[in-house]
This record gives structure tokens, sequence and C-alpha cells, in this order.
């Protein structure tokens, strides 16, 4: 057998990323805004959020959930800023972090991912209006009290006995939201059970642009009034990814779709 000079073998080399690339395109992530957020006024919430299945290949490390989320805030970033208020807003008054959930798949191959970004307001006087404390009447975007609210109202109760002030960020941040679609999606019920729902391998990565980072979630401040998402993930037994954790692309040979997008503003 004649082996390939080093010359051959150079150009193999150097061209074998190339020649993957056209038979394994990176993943495209179209988030957009959720434009059914409102605040207690009736204005615009700057939220974005999509669900994407991965039916061909798992969503499986660490590095490529990172990498998601990542994608997800620079296509936030890239939208054309629109005219009215309720269109995209400039960039610096977009949400600053971009959280990723990954769960299995029931019955079928692979994972889904609910990407949702924070959430932000331009009037900084309305910063606490939209998503106060879970009350027992009312759940985020202002779905009314059911099966799907009781893990995640629960969760919130639970971390309120040790820290009275609530949570740090008025819940405004990209975990809570993601699973926030997560469990409207699902609906959690006697028929799915939670205890069900979280074999599912549940992980989370929140990325920030601001640092330009996988970020762990928020916890308690300096006080211990109040509670952070970490807090909240622990009780809800939520996984996450390390702060700075590298990244992975994510691969298919096969164009993916995006799901249909689970407004959190609408019943």
């Amino acid at each position: 057998m004649r082996l390939p000079s080093l010359g051959q073998l150079i150009w193999q080399l150097w061209t074998l990323p190339f020649l993957l690339s056209l038979s394994f395109a990176q993943i495209q992530v179209p988030i957009r805004m959720d434009r059914s957020m409102t605040n207690s006024i009736g204005q615009p919430v700057y939220f974005y959020s999509l669900v994407m299945d991965f039916p061909y290949q798992a969503v499986l490390s660490d590095k490529q959930l990172a990498w998601l989320a990542k994608e997800a805030y620079t296509a936030m970033m890239a939208l054309p800023v629109g005219i009215t208020k309720a269109d995209d807003p400039p960039l610096l008054k977009r949400p600053a972090v971009m959280s990723a959930l990954r769960v299995d798949r029931v019955g079928v191959p692979g994972t889904t991912v609910y990407f949702a970004s924070s959430m932000r307001r331009d009037i900084q006087a309305e910063r606490k209006t939209y998503m106060t404390k879970i009350k027992v009447q009312s759940f985020p975007g202002g779905i009314t009290q059911g099966p799907e609210a009781a893990e995640l109202e629960g969760a919130c109760h639970a971390c309120q006995v040790t820290h009275t002030g609530g949570h740090g960020h008025d819940l405004k941040c990209g975990e809570p939201l993601a699973l926030t679609a997560f469990y409207k999606a699902e609906k959690p019920n006697d028929g799915n059970p939670w205890e069900q729902m979280k074999k599912r391998n549940l992980l989370m990565a929140a990325y920030s642009g601001e640092h330009e980072k996988i970020i762990k979630p928020c916890t308690v401040n300096v006080e211990g009034k109040t509670y952070g998402c970490m807090q909240l993930l622990d009780k809800l037994e939520v996984e996450w990814v390390a702060e700075g954790t590298a990244m992975e692309p994510v691969t298919s040979a096969d164009p993916l779709r995006p799901n249909p997008q689970i407004c959190l503003g609408s019943k």
C-alpha cells in the first residue's frame, strides 16, 4: 500500500474542516421577541424565547448547551431595531442574559431546548411591577394557577421561607422563564407527574453578553434576605452549566425547524 506524501497529508488535513462544514452545518437559532408579554399597565416587556427539538442528535454536553445559549443571545442582538414600542428595541435596551434549558424528549430520541432571555423594560420605575413574587392566585405571564404552576410556585415559596425578601431579581431571569415555558408545554399533571419530569436530564445554561461567557445562576444577596436562581434550581433539582464553560458547536446534516413559540403572556 502506497502511503500519502507529506504534502498530500497536509492538504487533506487542511481541507478536512471545510469538507465537514459542507456536510454538517452549524445550527441556526432563530430567537424572537414574545410580544404577548406586557407589564402591569399594558406596556410591552422585552423578552425573547424559542423552543427547538433536536431529534437526530441529542444536545448531550455542557459545552453544546453553552454554545446554543451564546448563539441565541447573538441572534437576539442581530435582530433589526423596530419602529414602534412593540417592536425589537435598540440594542442597549435588550436583555443582558440568555438562558437555555435542555430536557430529554419522551418516547423519541433527542432533546428539546427551551430558550428564554431575561426580562427587561426600558422604564426603570416599572422594574418590579410585572412579575412580582409568585402568589397563590398568579403565575408568570398571567397563567392562572394550575398543575403547571405548582412546582415552580412551590419552589419559590420554599426559598422564601429562609429568604423573606423574595427573589433578588423579581424572577425576571431567564432561568425561571425557561422553566415556565417547559411547564406550560409539558403540563405536568397526574398523567405526567413531576417526579417523572425530573428524570428527563434537565440542564440549564445562562450566557451573559456583558461578560461574554457562561455565568452561574444568581444567588442570595450579601445580607441573605433574597434568594436567587441557584437556590430555585436546587429546589427543582435542575443542574446548571458551570461558569466559564468552554463551548462546542451543535451541527446537523438535517435542517431543524423551531417549534411554535410558547407565548408566556397568553393563557
